[in-house]
C-alpha cells in the first residue's frame, strides 16, 4: 500500500474526530434550552384544570424522556470512543535505534532496520486509521440518534406548550404586591 495514502487516511479520520466533536456544539445549545423551556413550563403550570393537568403532564413526561435519551446520546457521540495515534516521536525514534542495532548485530544492513521500521509505522498507521474510523462511525451514529431525538423533543415541547399556553390564558393574572414594612420609621445608618 501506498505509504502517502495511509498517511493521508491516517490524518483524515482524525481531522473526522474533531469535525464530529465540533458538530455537537449547537444541537447540544439546543438541547440545553429546550430543557430549560421544559423546566420552565413545568414550574408555571398551575396543575389546577385536571384535563390540562393529564394531558400536561403526559406530554411532559414524553419531554423529559425524549430530553434523557437524547442527553443519553450525545453523552455517548462526546465520549466512550477508543481512538488510537502513534507512539511519541521519542517512543518512535528508540524503536527505530532498537532495530539498526538488532540488525547490525546480526550483520545486517542498516537499510535492513530502516525497511522494518517503516513497516512498522505504516502499520501501526493502518492499525490507529482503522481503530480511528470505528470510532468515528459509532460516534456518528450516536450523534444521529441524539438528533432525532432533539427532533422528537422539538415536537414534544410544541405539544406541550399547548396545554402550558390554555392554563396561563385561563389562569387569573398574577398581581405583584409590595409589602413596606416600618413605615414612617427613621432610616438606619
Amino acid at each position: 500500500m501506498d505509504e502517502k495514502f495511509i498517511q493521508d487516511r491516517y490524518n483524515a479520520e482524525l481531522a473526522r474526530k474533531e469535525q464530529l466533536r465540533e458538530a455537537l456544539g449547537t444541537p447540544v445549545s439546543v438541547l440545553i434550552a429546550l430543557g430549560g423551556l421544559i423546566v420552565a413550563m413545568a414550574g408555571g403550570f398551575s396543575y389546577s384544570s385536571a384535563s390540562l393537568t393529564n394531558a400536561f403532564v403526559v406530554l411532559l413526561t414524553a419531554d423529559t424522556v425524549a430530553f434523557a435519551i437524547a442527553l443519553y446520546y450525545f453523552a455517548n457521540a462526546y465520549h466512550g470512543q477508543d481512538y488510537s495515534e502513534l507512539n511519541s516521536l521519542t517512543t518512535l525514534r528508540g524503536h527505530e535505534l532498537a532495530l539498526i542495532n538488532y540488525h547490525v548485530a546480526l550483520g545486517q544492513p542498516v537499510a535492513n532496520a530502516e525497511n522494518a521500521f517503516k513497516e512498522f509505522v505504516q502499520r501501526r498507521m493502518l492499525q490507529a486509521a482503522d481503530q480511528n474510523r470505528s470510532s468515528n462511525v459509532e460516534k456518528l451514529g450516536h450523534l444521529h440518534k441524539a438528533i432525532e431525538c432533539l427532533f422528537f423533543l422539538l415536537i414534544a415541547a410544541a405539544l406541550t406548550a399547548i396545554p402550558y399556553a390554555l392554563d396561563q390564558a385561563m389562569s387569573p393574572p398574577k398581581v405583584l404586591t409590595v409589602h413596606i414594612d416600618n413605615a414612617g420609621q427613621p432610616a438606619r445608618k
